[in-house]
């Protein structure tokens, strides 16, 4: 099956707007334009990772309002307390930096 951008993206990045991929385009025009230019095969990935981008902003993962209340109790902490570095990186590993 072919993959194929929504009629919308398509006339939005038709005639002139190609040639002007650099020249007064906004973000989501040059984008519309790439991905229209991509194989098939290329174009299943751009979906795959816009769909998770879009997904990853959904309202399922906003801050309930206990959790903002939490984070506000804890930020207004005037001598907040703080785990020590070895401990953080026995639980999780070191990172690449160190």
């Amino acid at each position: 099956m072919a993959h194929r951008l929504p009629a919308f993206a398509e006339n939005a990045i038709s005639g002139a707007a190609f040639f002007l991929y650099d020249h007064g385009m906004t973000s989501l025009e040059k984008f519309f334009s790439f991905a229209q230019r991509l194989p098939a095969d290329q174009l299943e990935t751009v979906e795959q990772a816009l769909a998770a981008l879009m997904d990853s902003m959904s309202e399922r993962f906003d801050f309930s309002n206990g959790e903002l209340a939490e984070i506000d109790r804890r930020a207004a902490d005037p001598a907040p307390e703080f785990s020590d570095p070895d401990d953080i990186a026995r639980i999780f590993g070191r990172p690449f930096s160190a």
